[in-house]
C-alpha cells in the first residue's frame, strides 16, 4: 500500500485531530523553550503582572496602586493575575501567549469551517504566519482579542439566523472591547461584511424596491444594535474613551507608508528570508489549487477583507492610544483570506479532497508550519543569554529604588540599518522593567528621541 492509500485509508476526522493537535502544540512551543520571550512589549507586561500580584505584600504599594479596569486592552492582566496565585506571574503570562497564538490559528480553522463547511487541513497554515512584526512588538492584549473575535465571527456565520445570536454578539462584544478596542472592530468588521454581502446577493437574487426595502434596512439594523450599544457604553463608562477626540491627529499619515511600507512591515518577522519562502510556497500553492479548478473562495470573507483594506487607509497610525493602529489590522486581514479559501476536489461540493490533493495540503501545511515553529525556536533561544543578562543584572539594584530607562537616537525607521536594528531589538525598549522581577523597585519608563 504507497503513501496516498494508506492516507486515503485514515478516518478524515482522526486525520484532522491529529494535525490540528500537532500545528497547536507546535506554535507554542517557542513560547516553552524560553523563560523570557524576546517581544518588545513583554517585560513591561511581566512586570504589571508581577505587580499587580504582589501589591500590598512586597512593597511595591509605596509606587504603585490599582487602577481603572474599565480600559479597553486588559486581557493579559485579567487572564495571568487570575493565574498567577496557582503557576506564579512567569509561567501565568507565558500560557497567556501561547494561548494567544494557538487562539488565532483556532479561529482562522473555526472561520474556515463556518465559511466552507467542513473540516479541513488548509486553514491551519494560519501557524506560519502569526509570528509576524505585530506579535514581535508583544499586542498580546489585542491578539488574544483576534483569536476570539474570528471564533466569535464563525459563530455569527454559522447561528446568524438563530434568534439567540443578538444576544450572544452582545456578550462576546463586551468581552472583546476589554480584550481590546480593534479586536472588537475586527469582530464587527467581519459581522457587517458577512451582512452587506448576504443582502448584496438579496437584492441581486429577488430585488429591492419600495415594499421590502424598509425590511431588508430594519434587518441590517437589527443586528447592528449589539455592536452600537456595546460602543455606546465604552463611550460612556470608559476612561479612555477621551482619546477617541484625539485620534485623528497624525491623520491620513505618509501615504506612501500606509499603503506600502506599513502593511509590508507589519507582516514580517525576525525571520524575513523565512517570510518570503513562506509567501511563495503559499502563492504557488493557492495558484495552482486555481488552474486546476480545486480553490473555493467565500464571498463574505472576501468583503470582510475588502473593508479591512480601506480601514488600514482611513485608521490613524495612532488611535485610543495604540501605535500603529492600522499596520496591525494587515495580519488579521491575511490570516481571514486563509480561513476565506478553500481547496478541494470540486468547488461546488463539500466533499474530502481527493488522496493526492489530501497529501499535497497535509504536506505542504504542515511543512511550513513546523519550518516556522523550529526557527522561531532557534532564534529565540539565541536570544535567550543576552535577556537573562539583563534580567540578572537588576539583582544588584536594591529593593526602593528606582530605575530610569533612557533610550537616546533616531527613532528606528521600517526599515533599519544593522546598528538600528541591533538596538531596537527586543526586549531593550522595556528592559527596566524587569527590575520588579527582584523586588519593589519603581521603573518610570523614560524615553528620549533626538
Amino acid at each position: 500500500m504507497n503513501v496516498i492509500d494508506r492516507l486515503d485509508a485514515v478516518n478524515p476526522y482522526k486525520l484532522w485531530i491529529l494535525a490540528f493537535t500537532a500545528v497547536s502544540v507546535a506554535v507554542v512551543i517557542p513560547v516553552a523553550a524560553v523563560r523570557f520571550l524576546p517581544l518588545n512589549d513583554y517585560p513591561f507586561h511581566l512586570a504589571r503582572i508581577v505587580i499587580l500580584a504582589e501589591l500590598g505584600d512586597s512593597g511595591f504599594d509605596q509606587f504603585y496602586q490599582p487602577g481603572n479596569w474599565l480600559l479597553p486592552n486588559v486581557a493579559v492582566d485579567a487572564f495571568s493575575l487570575g493565574l498567577a496565585g496557582i503557576t506564579g506571574p512567569e509561567t501565568a503570562i507565558r500560557i497567556f501567549i501561547g494561548l494567544t497564538l494557538a487562539l488565532q490559528v483556532a479561529g482562522v480553522v473555526a472561520l474556515h469551517h463556518a465559511a466552507h463547511g467542513r473540516l479541513a487541513i488548509w486553514p491551519m497554515a494560519s501557524a506560519a504566519f502569526v509570528f509576524h512584526r505585530m506579535f514581535a512588538y508583544g499586542f498580546i492584549n489585542y491578539l488574544f482579542g483576534v483569536g476570539l473575535a474570528l471564533i466569535a465571527a464563525a459563530g455569527w456565520l454559522r447561528f446568524r439566523e438563530r434568534a439567540f445570536v443578538l444576544p450572544l454578539a452582545f456578550v462576546v462584544s463586551v468581552v472583546l472591547i476589554f480584550c481590546h478596542a480593534a479586536a472588537f472592530g475586527v469582530f464587527a468588521v467581519i459581522v457587517g461584511a458577512t451582512e452587506l454581502e448576504a443582502t448584496w446577493r438579496r437584492i441581486r437574487g429577488r430585488g429591492v424596491d419600495g415594499s421590502n426595502l424598509g425590511a431588508v434596512a430594519g434587518d441590517l439594523i437589527l443586528r447592528a444594535i449589539p455592536f452600537v450599544a456595546v460602543l455606546t457604553l465604552f463611550i460612556l463608562v470608559s476612561p479612555t474613551s477621551a482619546d477617541i477626540k484625539n485620534s485623528f491627529q497624525n491623520y491620513p499619515g505618509y501615504l506612501p507608508v500606509k499603503l506600502f511600507w506599513g502593511p509590508l512591515f507589519s507582516l514580517v518577522s525576525s525571520a524575513v528570508w523565512l517570510d518570503v519562502i513562506c509567501a511563495l510556497v503559499m502563492a504557488m500553492f493557492i495558484a495552482w489549487a486555481a488552474f486546476t479548478r480545486c480553490l473555493h473562495v467565500s464571498p463574505a470573507l472576501v468583503w470582510a477583507i475588502g473593508i479591512l483594506a480601506i480601514a488600514v487607509v482611513v485608521t490613524p497610525a495612532m488611535a485610543l492610544d495604540s501605535n500603529f493602529a492600522d499596520s496591525r489590522l494587515v495580519p488579521v486581514a491575511l490570516l481571514i483570506g486563509i480561513a476565506a479559501l478553500d481547496i478541494r476536489a470540486s468547488p461546488k461540493s463539500t466533499a474530502q479532497p481527493t488522496p493526492p490533493l489530501k497529501l499535497a495540503v497535509t504536506a505542504a501545511v504542515l511543512g511550513l508550519v513546523f519550518v516556522r515553529c523550529v526557527t522561531q525556536t532557534w532564534i529565540w533561544t539565541g536570544w535567550a543569554p543576552k535577556i537573562e543578562a539583563i534580567v540578572e543584572g537588576f539583582s544588584a539594584v536594591e529593593p526602593g529604588s528606582t530605575v530610569f530607562s533612557v533610550i537616546a537616537g533616531p527613532y528606528t525607521r521600517l526599515t533599519p540599518n544593522a546598528e538600528q536594528a541591533a538596538a531596537g531589538r527586543p526586549p531593550l525598549k522595556h528592559a527596566a522593567s524587569y527590575a520588579a522581577l527582584h523586588g519593589p523597585i519603581f521603573v518610570p519608563m523614560t524615553f528620549v528621541t533626538l
